[in-house]
């Protein structure tokens, strides 16, 4: 699977126009799972703390384990 590097920019920064099968796909790429807590979203949303992930350190990652 590719995506560009300004696709993954947009999903960070989180534009509208990411197609839900394409961030699916993604996450299933880099062996990642997808799950919604509604106690964890509901504290979320009164605190605006969203967990920060370096997608760079991710993609670094993997690309050092397939070669």
């Amino acid at each position: 699977m590719e995506v560009s590097r300004q696709w993954s920019i947009e999903i960070e920064k989180g534009k509208p126009r990411a197609e839900i099968g394409l961030v699916l796909r993604t996450l299933a790429a880099l062996d990642l799972t997808l799950s919604v807590d509604p106690e964890t979203v509901a504290s979320t949303l009164e605190t605006d703390a969203v967990p920060s992930i370096d997608i760079d350190a991710i993609l670094d990652e993997l690309g050092s384990e397939r070669s």
